[in-house]
């Protein structure tokens, strides 16, 4: 035996999760690894299959607003707990766990900036600090940015929120007490809630059964494809017989997939992201759509 001996190794290399951490990236839905600087020059989307990775709200910053005018404001608050929160933990500790480990305050990133050289407030929430939760932190540094003017809620034309469902329902009922009208409250959710999808009609079972002919518009052109009993909406349709329609969540909350209802008349399942003037106008999402009439004309070209 020799002096020196080549023991069996105890720890698989391809299980170092640290193996090239901050050099490469493995993608979440291809698996393949691309080069750390590849995929922050694209905005955290994949370069080679187009998967977006989660954006930090520190990347927000850099890729919105002007490079190196960005300054933290209201360090320092502490969310407090005047009720008594408690479930698994008490809410204090679960707050001091969490700022240990994201090194974060709080769920909200509040400064000051430019943009295209014109002063801006601005603020981004943390999910990775208890999932973007709304402690008593959160409410008053975004009353402050109101109070030094950067927000006119009273006179905005348009209030634009972003976020989970429960956030969306919560801010907006704060925002028409503090006089903002429903109709100027306009919001993209990240995750369904609310009601469910609503049952397939009568109508559309009937029309699938025998087979509904489909004509999309799409950059000027026209296709062509069939809607049959076990296909559950138009995006489904058009992937089973090799078309690519734009859609994104599938979930009815992006708008990726809006279209104007030409001709024929469908039903959406359900519906977070079209405005009622949008729904009067004739238009529908396609990830939701499902045919009543023999035949449907969708425009994806119509503004």
């Amino acid at each position: 035996m020799g002096w020196f001996e080549k023991g069996k190794a105890t720890v698989d290399g391809a299980d170092k999760k640290t193996l090239g951490e901050g050099v490469f990236r493995r993608c979440d839905d291809c698996g393949e690894t691309s080069l750390e600087s590849e995929v922050v020059a694209t905005n955290e989307v994949c370069p080679l299959c187009g998967f977006h990775f989660k954006l930090r709200g520190e990347r927000w910053v850099e890729t919105i607003l002007d490079e190196d005018s960005f300054m933290v404001l209201d360090e320092g608050l502490v969310s407090i707990d005047p009720l008594g929160f408690v479930d698994s933990k008490k809410y204090p500790d679960r707050v001091i766990a969490s700022q240990k480990k994201t090194g974060l305050e709080d769920a909200i990133l509040v400064g000051e900036g430019t943009l295209g050289g014109r002063p801006v407030q601005f603020g981004v929430f943390m999910f990775r600090f208890m999932g973007g939760s709304m402690g008593s932190v959160v409410g008053e540094k975004i009353t402050r940015m109101a109070k030094a003017g950067a927000i006119d809620l009273a006179a905005a034309d348009g209030v634009f929120l972003c976020g989970p469902g429960e956030m969306i329902t919560d801010v907006s009922d704060a925002l028409i007490k503090l006089g903002v009208a429903a109709d100027a409250i306009h919001s993209e959710r990240f995750t369904p809630d609310g009601e469910a999808p609503k049952v397939r009609s009568k109508a559309a079972r009937e029309v699938a059964q025998n087979g509904v002919e489909v004509e999309v518009i799409l950059d000027g052109t026209r296709k062509r494809f069939r809607v049959e009993d076990g296909d559950e909406n138009i995006v489904a349709a058009a992937a089973r017989q090799g078309l690519e329609l734009p859609y994104s969540c599938k979930g009815g909350m992006c708008c990726t997939c809006r279209c104007r209802v030409v001709e024929g008349s469908g039903e959406m399942a359900t519906n977070y992201s079209l405005e009622p003037w949008e729904l009067e106008a004739g238009f529908t999402l396609a990830c939701q759509t499902r045919p009543t009439s023999k035949k449907l004309v969708l425009d994806f070209d119509a503004a």
